[in-house]
């Protein structure tokens, strides 16, 4: 079986077309590289015309304006963020969320706030205004009570059908004998 010459390296290595090429275990892609002459890239920086990026998109012809036909496009590269591999899309979105700064800080309570008499008026006259609303509401129901079956409607039709119904006119008419009996 013939084995391919992998970009030369049998050749660069000094390996015989019989032996297996293999890395040691002990070897880092780090030891050999020169680290002084690089730039560190970041989102913050711009990218210098020494960069393989900036120059890849000037010969795709790229002048360091906005992308695009009209260079109406974004100027800035698009920030990554870091993302926990074991979460799913929703919930790493919620924990951003919930971790932002803007919503670290808790949401005080109401007896934390300090209160004003603005603040005392405001309170006092929404309680007013909501205890004239409940006082409201039970007077339009008492039009849909049925005294006699101790029972409360919501709606008229609903009212209107009990008073037709066998229920309401056997206790009217049970009720219309027990108070004739107690007369006698």
């Amino acid at each position: 079986m013939e084995k391919r010459d992998q970009g030369g390296r049998r050749e660069a290595y000094g390996l015989d077309d019989d032996e297996e090429f293999r890395l040691p275990r002990s070897h880092r892609p780090m030891e050999n590289l020169d680290t002084e002459g690089l730039e560190q890239a970041s989102v913050d920086t711009q990218l210098s015309s020494s960069n393989i990026g900036f120059k890849l998109m000037q010969k795709m012809g790229w002048k360091g304006k906005g992308l695009g036909k009209n260079e109406q496009g974004i100027l800035e590269p698009i920030k990554a963020g870091i993302r926990d591999a074991k979460l799913g899309v929703g919930k790493q979105e919620q924990d951003d969320f919930f971790t932002s700064e803007d919503n670290v800080q808790r949401k005080r309570l109401n007896v934390e706030l300090e209160e004003t008499e603005e603040h005392v008026k405001k309170r006092e006259v929404t309680a007013e205004r909501e205890q004239k609303i409940r006082s409201e509401v039970k007077e339009i129901q008492k039009t849909f009570f049925c005294s006699l079956c101790n029972k409360q409607y919501k709606l008229a039709y609903e009212f209107e059908s009990h008073l037709s119904s066998y229920d309401h006119n056997h206790r009217k008419f049970v009720s219309f004998w027990l108070c004739r009996d107690l007369r006698k």
